[in-house]
């Protein structure tokens, strides 16, 4: 099967309403025979352009958003059937899948838990800084005299 991310710009919700889609856009893809890999959250941003959706009647231009990525194996004829369902999703507001090149690490473990903390308390992240910290290299300059 190949990998795929699926691009999703959720429109902005509270915590327990936006759980509940992500658990639904999960569920969608393992009922297709999918696997899922890992989920990233990119965080809640202003939209690029408003955006209105055209599947809820009487909705409101939507200009904030929620950004997330699932990493999955999918066969190619599903992808193409999840994106039609998910386009008709009113939640939803923008759909994409990508075929990836490479597949994400077998030993990789994804917790939704994880990528809901604020950044400096991922894992990920701290890691990430303690890379970045500068390392002060200490020269002898010495006693003696000459």
């Amino acid at each position: 099967m190949p990998a795929y991310e699926l691009n999703l710009m959720i429109r902005r919700m509270v915590k327990p309403e936006l759980i509940e889609v992500l658990k639904r856009v999960g569920n969608s893809i393992l009922e297709q025979d999918g696997v899922l890999r890992k989920i990233e959250f990119l965080g809640h941003r202003r939209t690029p352009f408003s955006i209105s959706n055209k599947s809820a009647p009487g909705s409101k231009r939507i200009v904030q958003a929620s950004y997330f990525v699932y990493h999955c194996d999918l066969p190619p004829t599903k992808s193409i059937m999840l994106t039609t369902d998910f386009r008709l999703d009113p939640d939803l507001n923008k759909v994409r899948f990508l075929r990836k090149e490479e597949k994400v690490p077998a030993g990789y473990e994804c917790t939704l838990e994880e990528e809901f903390k604020a950044p400096p308390f991922r894992k990920s992240v701290q890691k990430l800084i303690d890379e970045g910290r500068k390392t002060y290299k200490k020269y002898d300059i010495g006693t003696e005299e000459m």
